[in-house]
């Protein structure tokens, strides 16, 4: 999966010296446990190598005019790689664009487990990772000054347009 791929990459980057953070979403339920309604997702346990996630910051995103709150989370794993997971928090504190590891709803099936589409989903964590990013460097600019270095931003092959144009 992407997952350990990810991993494994931003493991050896840092290890040549470069400074890779991932950035990944942080989806409350998964299916693949055999759970017939599924099960909780804990980044902090042996299979995810989260010692513990905080809360670092949170801010809007737009979704077609509706503004979404979105949390931002930040760990280490068992690897040593820094890692922000984001979620989206509806006002009744659930989860509507994280809230299941796939699953997605399409055209030809309603699923109740998780009412979006796959597009939808990945449109939220975009536009929350452009903000986020944005965020990220406009406060590293002022911190640094001129010393500040423009980083090199690399998304998964499907986000790269969608990621450009946002």
């Amino acid at each position: 999966g992407l997952g350990p791929v990810n991993e494994t990459h931003t493991k050896y980057f840092n290890k040549l010296g470069a400074s890779i953070i991932n950035s990944e979403p942080k989806y409350d339920v998964r299916f693949d446990t055999g759970q017939p309604h599924g099960e909780a997702l804990n980044y902090v346990s042996e299979e995810f190598g989260f010692k513990k996630i905080e809360l670092v910051d949170s801010f809007y995103v737009d979704m077609d005019g509706e503004n979404v709150k979105t949390e931002l989370w930040y760990g280490v794993n068992r690897e040593g790689n820094e890692s922000y997971l984001t979620a989206d928090v509806q006002p009744d504190g659930s989860s509507k664009y994280a809230k299941t590891l796939y699953r997605y709803t399409t055209e030809e099936k309603f699923n109740p487990d998780n009412p979006v589409t796959k597009e939808e989903t990945m449109a939220f964590f975009i536009n929350a990772q452009v903000e986020w990013v944005f965020r990220q460097e406009t406060r590293k600019k002022e911190r640094l000054g001129k010393a500040y270095k423009y980083p090199v931003i690399h998304v998964q092959d499907g986000q790269m347009a969608p990621f450009i144009a946002a």
